[in-house]
């Protein structure tokens, strides 16, 4: 069971990508997974055993995803973990159509 989730759609007609210019070149996407606070504990003890997950589709529907490490029993976690993402050569109109997806789970739900 996730217990929360953060979407970002290049799409959106509020995100920062209308002032973006995309190139054609090499792209590497990289997740800076700082911490998490005051996390929905699922467990009998109230606690969780929190892991984020990340999911990149760059637009060919190819889905890469990376995980961090769980940890036991926290409600308020610090992870500092970077997840890089390696897209390779994409032309604009592919960079355009990516999508990132970032979710914490509990581990053992």
């Amino acid at each position: 069971q996730y217990i929360m989730d953060s979407d970002h759609d290049s799409d959106d007609s509020n995100s920062d990508s209308d002032q973006m210019q995309f190139k054609d070149g090499e792209y590497v996407i990289t997740a800076h997974i700082i911490e998490g606070k005051d996390i929905k504990g699922l467990d009998m003890n109230e606690k969780s055993d929190p892991f984020v997950s990340v999911v990149v589709s760059n637009g060919s529907n190819v889905r890469q995803k990376q995980d961090t490490s769980t940890k036991e029993c926290r409600n308020n976690v610090v992870w500092d973990e970077v997840l890089c993402f390696e897209l390779g050569h994409r032309q604009r109109g592919e960079l355009e159509q990516c999508r990132i997806s970032i979710m914490c789970f509990d581990a053992d739900k």
